[in-house]
């Protein structure tokens, strides 16, 4: 395949992600000047959006918050976004292990901590639901970019793909949402091979041939391509002018 076919982007515009390959071999003292430009520049205007996400439910939630609480909570989630974006620009050099769920997990976490002493129980459960409804949709959309791409290739029967959907559903990793996306490798689109055991019980014969050429070919797993972050400037929308909302500065 040399093209990306027109609902596989329609697809993949469900998420925003990005796949970077790991620069390894690299000593991470000699990077970090490199690291410390990249978390500042790149990763942090990106992970912004996701704290605004998070602030955003709060308000919603908590309409009647100080100005000292606003301004606490702000200073954690502005903390815990250098943070994030130091831990994901060191696993893009190579110098920490991939896992950016993890690195952007911790802007939510942290929000939740410093709203803590400011909310009720009550607004503390109504923000940890918003959030795990949040995570559920997204990996909802990465199962059916995945499903879309595997059945573009294979050509997959209304069985199969109900099969492969179920194990999908069933057996989903928190790391595989980030790495569902459009990246192409050897003038093809990328295997999602890390969910390898979701799909390969469900193949026939032709398929299985298929899909062992196509993971050696352009597997992500195999490749070291690992999921980054979830971030709104992928497919072309300018984050630039966005500003933070004045009601966290009071």
């Amino acid at each position: 395949m040399t093209s990306i076919p027109a609902r596989v982007l329609q697809a993949a515009a469900l998420l925003a992600l990005l796949a970077l390959p790991v620069a390894g071999g690299r000593a991470l003292a000699l990077e970090a000047p490199r690291i410390e430009q990249h978390a500042k520049q790149h990763w942090e205007p990106k992970l912004q959006i996701v704290l605004s996400t998070h602030l955003d439910t709060v308000k919603r939630i908590c309409p009647d918050l100080s100005p000292e609480a606003r301004r606490t909570i702000a200073a954690a989630g502005k903390n815990a976004v250098a943070a994030a974006a130091r831990q994901i620009a060191e696993m893009q050099f190579g110098g920490r292990p991939q896992q950016p769920g993890v690195a952007t997990a911790s802007i939510s976490a942290a929000v939740r901590a410093a709203l803590q002493p400011f909310a009720s129980p009550e607004a503390l459960q109504a923000y940890a639901e918003v959030e795990s409804e949040r995570r559920g949709r997204l990996d909802r959309a990465a199962q059916q970019v995945a499903l879309t791409i595997i059945d573009d290739r294979l050509l997959l029967s209304a069985t199969q793909r109900d099969a492969i959907a179920a194990d999908l559903q069933k057996q989903w990793q928190p790391g595989w949402g980030g790495a569902t996306n459009t990246t192409m490798m050897n003038n093809q689109l990328a295997a999602p091979d890390f969910a390898d055991k979701c799909i390969v019980p469900h193949l026939d014969e032709r398929q299985q041939a298929e899909w062992k050429t196509w993971c050696e070919q352009a597997g992500m797993s195999r490749f070291g391509m690992q999921a980054m972050v979830v971030w709104p400037g992928q497919h072309g929308l300018d984050i630039s002018g966005l500003k933070a909302d004045p009601w966290w500065a009071p």
